[in-house]
């Protein structure tokens, strides 16, 4: 290992540190001084001998991600849905920073201004999207250096930037009552002409809450008509792909749930179940406990693609603004507290794990409520007071 003094094109004098590791040349460039030069060296020198990884100076940002994404599930734990939303941010961040080197990262260099990368980031994401994407940048920088990939974590000086309090979480989308009815009844026309499997999807998300991957997963054994309720108990993943739906246990126990159905709903179901059962038998099929409830043509679990498209023409051919299947899931919910259902009875229903997380989410529809209750609680003080 040597330290070599050499001048850049601008004339500013610099060092650099040569070294060998498992018999190939390495440098490191830049250094102001030589006593910085020296102290980087004997980091590496400290490094080496431990057996690390020396960081390769032309490593880029997108090798790197690519090399962690595809062992990063060795020593993390999380599900399959978690995996491809990183890879979803990996390939979003590329076209921006893949073809940098790790090196250009560092916050010094005049190659990437993060504050102008920001600036066109949020031409397309929210803040929300950005602060994820800088985390997982640094995480899966950090984990190099724990598992002595990388020397350091060359966005270590990086604050991630922070959502604003309404940016935190999404605000939740709902149907209006007139959306609702003209949702149902282009649904139901929809179904008449092709098929009562698009109309049950929406009907059910609207009248239980339950989400798209719940009602995926739905299977016959599941439904009791006769004490009238819904056995949620699993979910479709569609992470490997829309044609390649996966059953799943419920993120938390509290997502294991029964949901109450009225007579209304249940003679929905079985007219739906005696036109499912006539349908297949024309082909030699049988429904069974464990067949979908929502089937494709070998009574397995629909794919994925098929009623998002559906969905997305019934809501055009009702001339409602677009809303992702997910907004059934909060019109049921407002629906609920419309009806000043007590909203420990939404959680349950809902399958919340936390009853603060119903309340985050739909607490701001309750604000009248709460003004009336807290007037009656101090009517009532009063009234105790001058008794």
């Amino acid at each position: 290992m040597s330290i070599h003094k050499y001048t850049k094109s601008s004339g500013e004098i610099c060092y650099r540190i040569m070294f060998r590791v498992n018999g190939k040349l390495q440098q490191r460039r830049g250094f102001k001084t030589k006593s910085e030069a020296k102290s980087a060296e004997r980091e590496i020198l400290t490094k080496i001998a431990g057996g690390y990884n020396i960081t390769s100076p032309n490593l880029t940002v997108g090798d790197y991600l690519d090399s962690w994404y595809s062992t990063v599930r060795e020593h993390r734990k999380y599900g399959d849905s978690q995996h491809k939303r990183y890879g979803q941010h990996i390939e979003s961040l590329r076209p921006y920073l893949g073809h940098f080197r790790l090196v250009d990262l560092s916050f010094t260099s005049p190659k990437i201004v993060w504050s102008e990368l920001r600036k066109e980031w949020r031409k397309r994401w929210s803040v929300r999207s950005i602060a994820m994407m800088e985390g997982l940048l640094k995480a899966a920088f950090q984990d190099g250096v724990k598992h002595d990939v990388l020397t350091k974590n060359p966005l270590d000086w990086l604050e991630v930037m922070k959502p604003e309090d309404n940016e935190l979480k999404p605000k939740p989308k709902f149907f209006t009552i007139s959306e609702q009815k003209k949702l149902m009844d282009v649904a139901r026309d929809y179904a008449k002409e092709t098929d009562p499997r698009w109309f049950m999807r929406p009907y059910i998300g609207l009248h239980t809450g339950m989400r798209s991957g719940e009602i995926h997963g739905l299977q016959w054994k599941h439904i009791d008509l006769e004490s009238k309720v819904i056995n949620v108990e699993q979910t479709i993943q569609y992470s490997a792909g829309d044609n390649n739906g996966a059953i799943k246990k419920p993120k938390s126990n509290a997502g294991e749930r029964l949901i109450f159905i009225t007579d209304e709903i249940v003679a929905e179901i079985k007219a739906y179940k005696i036109w499912l059962a006539q349908y297949f038998f024309m082909f030699g099929k049988k429904i069974q406990p464990d067949s979908f409830f929502l089937p494709n043509a070998d009574l397995a679990c629909m794919p994925a693609g098929l009623p998002r498209s559906r969905w997305d023409w019934m809501l055009k051919q009702a001339g409602i603004k677009h809303r992702g299947f997910h907004a059934l899931r909060h019109t049921h919910a407002s629906n609920l507290i419309m009806q000043k259902v007590n909203p420990k009875i939404i959680q349950d229903r809902l399958g919340h794990s936390t009853f603060r997380l119903t309340m985050d989410t739909y607490g701001h529809l309750m604000p009248e409520e709460s003004e009336v209750e807290q007037q009656k609680a101090m009517l009532a003080i009063e009234a105790k007071l001058h008794a």
